[in-house]
């Protein structure tokens, strides 16, 4: 069995010679298996075990067991106790994820190069059933991963009993979990109830499950690289959104597998609603707690949820800038210091033609202005179908109005009724605040 262990992490590159290792110990068969084995390596070890006060009495007692099992083979031994149920229900989980939270948390914060689990092949397979009766997407079908980060999983290459025939044939001692004896939980449930059921009905079914994750396995890896593939053409990170264009995706044979990749990480979405998405209207969004998800013509438009700025602000004549809602700039010019007058991000404003104060506000449905250049008046959200404005554009469009006139559309475009003209001899400047970084 050691031979074996050496091989798999050989194999797969789990550990280096010069390595920190922590062994993650509760007491049970297959973390006590582990570490006899690893004390057999030559390797520098230190124990970790997690007191999550769940069982009374035995909790305490399995940490004095694993502490015995330090003090025999003069390792560092660390142990933590946690308020696990108090946890769950601030946090609103259920207490299995609030152990799993608490403790990975305390293991990183312990600072070795590699956290050891001892998860097995039996884990690796009901990790499998109990993602597919959950609809979990390719990824999660592929078990447990041997390794995550600096978290390794050695012991994924021996099934259950052959962990539990090597302890008994070295007389080594563990402690029972007795809740694991009842189907309280599904993972409990798979591997009392579930899986012996399957294997009376097919000798071979863990055999094939485990042909099953691997095969997944590589799909997934082949998935991956498609990923990676695509990213520079589907993929645009803006300073106020992520923004990914559907055209590489939408003929595509894994497309919502691969709309899932590129989202995932800014989940959870009810994902059915989001492959629907690629194809749905313009201007149709999805929302989760941080995000939004809009289609634009041939994007989907990723947004993170933030607080609603200032709906209006009042500009006096005496004001030179503002920071807020939006950062802009205010100053009186003679006309004859004015040449240019291309560039749209600002606005050059014959200030006779003003009344103060100003009102910056963000636009509505019914606005109406007249745009430079054109006599008549046109609605306001015809221009931005014209210009071709995003759909978070048109949510970030603000205007500027005296009198209830729009003046300037900010960043698009001047009112034809304030423009400059020969009898003009004050022109107010309004354009982006330059701010220092």
């Amino acid at each position: 069995m050691l031979d074996k262990l050496q091989q798999h992490i050989d194999k797969h590159n789990l550990l280096e010679s010069k390595d920190r290792i922590l062994l993650t110990v509760s007491g049970g068969k297959d973390s006590v298996c582990m570490l006899h084995l690893f004390a057999q390596l030559d390797y520098p070890l230190a124990i970790a075990h997690c007191n999550f006060s769940l069982r009374g009495i035995d909790s305490d007692k399995d940490e004095n067991f694993v502490k015995g099992l330090a003090t025999q083979y003069g390792v560092p031994f660390f142990s933590k106790r946690f308020e696990t149920k108090k946890y769950a229900q601030e946090k609103g989980i259920s207490t299995q994820m609030a152990a799993r939270d608490l403790r990975y948390d305390w293991f990183q914060q312990l600072g070795f190069d590699k956290i050891v689990t001892a998860h097995h092949q039996d884990d690796h397979i009901e990790t499998l059933l109990l993602k597919k009766s959950r609809k979990a997407s390719l990824e999660g079908l592929c078990g447990i991963p041997v390794k995550n980060g600096n978290i390794i999983r050695p012991l994924l290459c021996f099934p259950a009993q052959e962990i539990e025939s090597h302890l008994l044939q070295n007389k080594w001692r563990w402690r029972e979990d007795v809740s694991n004896a009842f189907p309280d939980y599904q993972r409990n449930e798979i591997r009392l109830l579930q899986l012996p059921s399957m294997e009376k009905k097919n000798p071979n079914i863990r055999k094939e499950l485990l042909q099953e994750i691997a095969v997944n396995q590589q799909k997934y890896a082949a998935l991956q690289k498609e990923v990676k593939r695509l990213f520079p053409f589907v993929w645009k990170n803006s300073d106020a959104h992520q923004e990914l264009y559907l055209k590489e995706l939408l003929n595509h044979p894994q497309k919502q597998e691969l709309l899932y990749e590129f989202l995932k990480e800014y989940g959870p979405y009810p994902w059915q609603d989001v492959f629907a998405l690629m194809e749905a209207e313009n201007g149709k969004e999805i929302r989760n707690q941080y995000y939004r998800l809009i289609k634009n013509r041939g994007s989907l438009l990723l947004v993170a949820n933030k607080i609603q700025k200032q709906a209006s602000v009042q500009i006096d004549k005496s004001i030179c800038a503002i920071e807020l809602p939006i950062p802009l700039s205010f100053s009186v010019l003679n006309r004859s210091d004015v040449m240019n007058l291309s560039d749209t991000s600002m606005a050059f404003i014959d200030m006779s033609k003003l009344s103060f104060p100003l009102i910056l506000r963000k636009w509505k449905q019914g606005d109406v202005f007249v745009p430079l250049g054109m006599q008549g008046r046109k609605k306001l959200s015809d221009f931005m179908v014209d210009e071709k404005l995003s759909i978070l554009d048109k949510e970030n469009t603000w205007v500027l109005c005296s009198n209830n006139n729009i003046v300037w559309v900010v960043g698009h475009r001047l009112d034809d009724r304030y423009k400059l003209v020969a009898q003009t001899e004050k022109v107010y400047l309004v354009q982006p605040l330059k701010t220092i970084k």
